[in-house]
């Protein structure tokens, strides 16, 4: 997904706009399918990224619109929005369930700093879909590009890092 703005300025720079929705078109549909294998069971966590895409991709492609194509990072940041806010509210937050993959033993102190973690990514989330929002109608297509491309991609590092040590911190603390 990083190279999908890179991908469209340059295909929106470059060719008409029916031929790089019928790229996005394909691109979507091959990327999901030959990473899930082709199996409806593993492509069910992706329908809504799926559906998004196919659907803005449509949409160009009938109505000719640059916009719906530039969508696409929006509704990613809001479909995760979703999974990991729904998370909060029933069953558990998605932070612990990845913990749980390498923590044999969840303490309460775990289960709450994860918790807290997910909360954070849902924040994420949804301000990086209100700003993504916003580059799509109200900035030139090379800020859409950058922010889509690239900024937003080191915001995401940047949680990945502050988290990590922030969670080595915790395991130090918590074997003093």
């Amino acid at each position: 997904m990083a190279l999908y703005p890179f991908l469209i300025y340059l295909g929106l720079t470059k060719f008409n706009i029916r031929a790089v929705a019928l790229f996005v078109l394909f691109f979507v549909t091959a990327r999901i399918g030959i990473s899930s294998g082709f199996s409806f069971k593993k492509i069910k966590p992706f329908l809504p990224l799926l559906i998004s895409g196919i659907s803005l991709s449509f949409f160009s492609l009938i109505f000719k619109n640059e916009e719906a194509l530039l969508l696409l990072p929006v509704f990613t940041s809001l479909v995760f929005f979703a999974t990991f806010g729904l998370t909060l509210i029933k069953g558990v937050p998605m932070i612990e369930r990845f913990a749980a993959l390498k923590e044999k033993k969840m303490t309460l102190e775990i289960k709450r700093y994860c918790f807290n973690v997910t909360v954070i990514w849902t924040l994420f989330f949804a301000i990086n879909a209100i700003v993504a929002f916003y580059t799509v109608f109200y900035t030139s297509k090379e800020y859409w590009m950058l922010y889509n491309g690239l900024i937003s991609y080191i915001l995401i590092g940047t949680i990945f890092a502050v988290e990590y040590i922030v969670r080595r911190i915790i395991k130090v603390k918590s074997r003093l």
